[in-house]
């Protein structure tokens, strides 16, 4: 046999050995799957399978409600701010800031994922007492979309978050930008704090009003100003 059909004869042998392994590569589906747990034998079947691996998931991954951190594939509750958390003194955070009757504190806020949010929690001043105070939030084009109660909730704690249940749930479409907004009926000394320059990414704001009456949509603030975005949390 010469060279030439030796080299065919390799060239015929590969081939055929090819089509086998066509023929015997078929696709291996992770079946079972619940959630975002992947039983063991789908995996084994899935990293045995001759084909180039590719996972491919029936429907989202999905969190079960009231899943707390700690457990088994939990995630944790995601807490979204105006401000970068740290071990910094609350107290330290931004201005205390003498409440104005009536005004509406304004900041913006970042949502980066979709969430549904319930509650809006504002950091309280030095002298967090007397006053009562609400909480709104606007859509990225000022227009409202819910509040807490117009009666309001009496300032209580120095220096500490009041979170504020809302009237209403209200699902935040992520990415995108949202504006809170805080107001007080009195002229406490230190009601809220405020973000200071050292924030000065985020655009803030003030707008009068008369406490417990929440207009329909504000004019977005466009640049930041200190001492007049409160510090809050979205829940």
């Amino acid at each position: 046999m010469n060279r030439f059909t030796k080299a065919l004869v390799f060239l015929v042998f590969c081939l055929l050995a090819s089509f086998q392994v066509q023929a015997a590569c078929t696709k291996v589906s992770a079946i079972g799957i619940d959630g975002n747990v992947i039983p063991a034998s789908s995996m084994i079947a899935y990293l045995n399978n001759p084909c180039f691996p590719a996972m491919e998931v029936d429907g989202p991954l999905v969190v079960p409600a009231g899943v707390q951190p700690g457990g088994t594939n939990a995630l944790a509750p995601l807490v979204i701010s105006n401000y970068p958390m740290g071990s910094v003194a609350l107290a330290s955070i931004g201005t205390n800031t003498a409440d104005v009757a009536g005004q509406f504190w304004i900041t913006e806020v970042f949502v980066p994922v979709t969430k549904t949010i319930t509650k809006i929690s504002f950091l309280q001043g030095g002298t967090a007492t007397t006053d009562n105070t609400l909480v709104a939030i606007f859509d990225t084009n000022g227009k409202f979309l819910t509040s807490s109660a117009l009666t309001g909730v009496v300032l209580s704690g120095a220096n500490t978050f009041q979170q504020q249940t809302l009237l209403s749930s209200v699902t935040l479409a992520g990415p995108g930008v949202y504006y809170v907004a805080v107001q007080g009926n009195g002229t406490a000394a230190g009601a809220i704090q405020t973000l200071s320059a050292l924030y000065n990414n985020v655009r803030t704001g003030v707008l009068a009003g008369v406490f417990g009456t929440v207009p329909t949509s504000i004019t977005p603030p466009t640049t930041f100003t200190a001492a007049n975005g409160p510090v809050i949390q979205l829940f």
